[in-house]
């Protein structure tokens, strides 16, 4: 409470004195456009841009992030601020991991951007949570996040689909399509989220016939991308991303009988896998000269275990997380003062395990902290999918990103959020996954006024 009377007192001042005098579609404006930059930026990032001189290191990201977190937070306000009630274990541990962040910085050096992402966990997103927990109305809100991801995936999954569609022969790494991006598993991320946010705004558009074609093309483009990216991690939350919509979708009436809901989801989930195998199989069999690792039945291999060991499966990653295993202890370590040169060169940047990543950098009770912050929101995830007293078209959006992060928190990089998708949209999601009451619906601002009765001597009432 203490730290919701000085958001809501910085908050309140700046809408006193500016915002609200601004009209609500301008507001919306900013805010759709914030989030349009945000999307257009993990893009430049992952084509390499921002690593040639352009917002270089990750500290000055982040600080660029912070600025279009806050802005988009300013934005979004449309009445003075009061407390809410936050889930406890929610605020808890994203306070406790921000202030653990912070602690270690002073004992050590623990990365470029960590430090300031524990000042995000203190001040920029418990601001952006506080604005949206009294707005209440979350589908506004991942609408608009979907919807800018959406747009700029699609476009960029487009030219690259159709500029590799004709006699362009696609330059492959690792024997696998990578698009601009500097590696085929970053191709991929970008095909998941165009998936995701398609099919997310698929059931929320499920009552619009007009829409309902648009947004299976656009799953389709994003399911396109995943497989000629050929990442297990994407292919493999693809899966419970479809899975997590029809779950969704049947709960809402009756375990005993597909609603008609069900049945629409259904049919186009179904129509959905059809179009994408077809479209796949055409374009690999269409192309001239394909080399054999573009085949669609390439993607099994990366999946079979047949003449390779567990690190060899895995990636080098077993190797890995052995090795800074051997680091973890209570402080971390001092990132700077570790001798890259003894390790080899691939495990130098980051240990694709968020656990690990954490206990390396700021010791294992840092890393319980965030462990017990995914673990925890994984939990209210579960709820979300599975309990019938979550019906709300708003909490199917978390659900599929909680998913994406668990994943990718185990065997990819998933720490700062201005390196990745996934905790990007992870510690926006908890702005509704901090509301210990998801499902209400905002109490509206313009009560009706109690008559006024006026008394005079003359005549009394």
């Amino acid at each position: 409470m203490v730290l919701q009377k000085a958001y809501i007192a910085c908050l309140n001042f700046i809408y006193d004195r500016k915002i609200r005098y601004i009209r609500k579609k301008t507001r919306r404006t900013v805010l759709w456009t914030v989030f349009l930059v945000l999307s257009l930026y993990f893009i430049l990032l992952f084509s390499n841009v921002f690593y040639r001189g352009v917002l270089f290191t990750n500290n000055q990201r982040e600080i660029f992030m912070s600025v279009l977190l806050l802005t988009a937070t300013v934005f979004s306000m449309d009445g003075e601020l009061k407390p809410v009630a936050w889930n406890k274990w929610v605020a808890l541990l994203t306070i406790l991991g921000g202030a653990g962040l912070i602690f270690i910085r002073i004992l050590h050096p623990i990365g470029d951007g960590y430090l300031i992402f524990g000042v995000m966990l203190l001040t920029v997103y418990p601001a952006f949570y506080l604005v949206w927990n009294g707005r209440k109305d979350y589908e506004t809100l991942f609408d608009i996040i979907a919807g800018a991801n959406l747009t700029v995936g699609f476009t960029y999954s487009l030219i690259i689909f159709l500029k590799g569609a004709g006699t362009y022969i696609p330059d492959f790494f690792d024997k696998r399509y990578r698009g601009t991006t500097w590696n085929a598993n970053l191709f991929s991320m970008i095909g998941l989220t165009v998936l995701c946010c398609s099919l997310y705004l698929l059931y929320r558009n499920r009552k619009e016939r007009k829409k309902i074609p648009l947004f299976l093309l656009m799953s389709a483009m994003g399911l396109i991308v995943i497989l000629l990216g050929k990442s297990r991690a994407s292919i493999v939350i693809a899966m419970f991303a479809i899975a997590s919509v029809v779950i969704f979708a049947l709960k809402q009436k009756t375990v005993k009988r597909l609603s008609n809901r069900g049945k629409s989801v259904l049919i186009l989930v179904l129509l959905l896998m059809c179009t994408v195998c077809a479209v796949f199989i055409f374009r690999s069999a269409s192309a001239e000269n394909t080399p054999e690792e573009t085949n669609p039945k390439a993607i099994s291999q990366r999946f079979s275990t047949e003449g390779k060991d567990a690190d060899e499966f895995t990636s080098g990653r077993l190797s890995m997380w052995k090795i800074y295993a051997g680091m973890l202890n209570l402080t971390g370590n001092d990132v700077d003062a570790i001798d890259w040169d003894s390790l080899p060169v691939s495990q130098a940047a980051h240990c694709h395990n968020n656990f690990l990543e954490y206990g390396y950098r700021c010791g294992v009770p840092v890393s319980l902290i965030f462990t017990a912050l995914e673990l925890f929101a994984c939990m209210i995830g579960f709820l979300y999918l599975f309990s019938r007293r979550f019906k709300r078209d708003a909490l199917l959006f978390p659900i599929i990103f909680t998913e994406m992060f668990f994943v990718n928190s185990l065997i990819d990089i998933a720490t700062l959020p201005c390196e990745r998708y996934a905790p990007f949209f992870f510690y926006l999601i908890l702005a509704i996954m901090i509301d210990p009451r998801p499902n209400a619906e905002r109490e509206e601002k313009h009560k009706e006024k109690p008559r006024v009765i006026y008394r005079d001597s003359n005549n009394p009432v």
